[in-house]
């Protein structure tokens, strides 16, 4: 889904409703990490074209070059975190 889709409220719901599903999903097996990578592009009421000074999306909606490179800085960090740091 695109950020606009995201955003629609019959799109927003799916949405929220498969991240709940994930959740308890990974809930249920040790080990298992849930990365939220619309909380890294998003806020709680929208996904906003910049964020902390980074254009997040280009004009077909997809994460801009920057926006990628600071979700994998992110992603890689969380998956290689060790538990409790």
């Amino acid at each position: 889904m695109t950020s606009q889709q995201v955003g629609h409220p019959t799109y927003r719901s799916s949405a929220l409703v498969m991240n709940r599903v994930l959740r308890e999903a990974s809930a249920k097996h040790s080990g298992v990490r849930l990365l939220d990578l619309r909380g890294q592009l998003c806020n709680d009421d929208e996904c906003p074209e910049v964020l902390a000074g980074t254009r997040v999306y280009d004009p077909t909606d997809h994460p801009t070059k920057p926006a990628r490179a600071r979700l994998a800085n992110w992603a890689l960090n969380e998956m290689f975190a060790k538990d409790g740091a």
